[in-house]
This record gives C-alpha cells, sequence and structure tokens, in this order.
C-alpha cells in the first residue's frame, strides 16, 4: 500500500492543490465582487448582475492555473518543499 501511495503521491499531491486553487481563486472573485458592489463603495452606474461576472470566471480560473503550472507551482520538487514545511502529525 505504502509504494502505492509513493508511486502516485504527486499526482495526488496535484491534483489537491489545483482544486484548492480553484476554490481559492473563486471565492477571491466573488468576495471582490461582494466587496465592491455590497459595501460602503458608491455604485453610479448601477450593480452588474452577478451572473455576468460568473461567466467569466470559469476562463479566469483556467487562465490563473495554467499561468501556476508555467511557473511551475505544481512540480514535484515544489510540492516536497512545501511538504517539509508542514509539521508531522
Amino acid at each position: 500500500m505504502k509504494q502505492l501511495f509513493k508511486k502516485y503521491e504527486h499526482t495526488f499531491f496535484s491534483l489537491l492543490l489545483i482544486m484548492l486553487d480553484i476554490i481559492g481563486i473563486s471565492a477571491a472573485f466573488l468576495a471582490a465582487y461582494a466587496i465592491r458592489f455590497h459595501t460602503i463603495f458608491p455604485v453610479p452606474k448601477g450593480i452588474p448582475p452577478l451572473v455576468e461576472y460568473v461567466k467569466i470566471l470559469g476562463p479566469l480560473v483556467i487562465l490563473f492555473i495554467l499561468v501556476f503550472e508555467r511557473l511551475g507551482i505544481y512540480k514535484p520538487k515544489s510540492i516536497r518543499f512545501t511538504l517539509a514545511k508542514l509539521p508531522n502529525f
């Protein structure tokens, strides 16, 4: 079992990081919309529908994931370095 986990460790952690990045990017995008249009900031031209913003969220997430991949964030060395910083439980 340990050998199997070791074989797919990189794939597992890469997918986990990608999923967490998708959630984080989406949450940040929606929080920015909420802060901009539903707080004390004046909105002289009215509040645009959320649907219009959600339409560009998919391509935006894909763009960010591609940029992160190009920067090498999901490579095995980067993942091992990050995991080495975590405390052992």
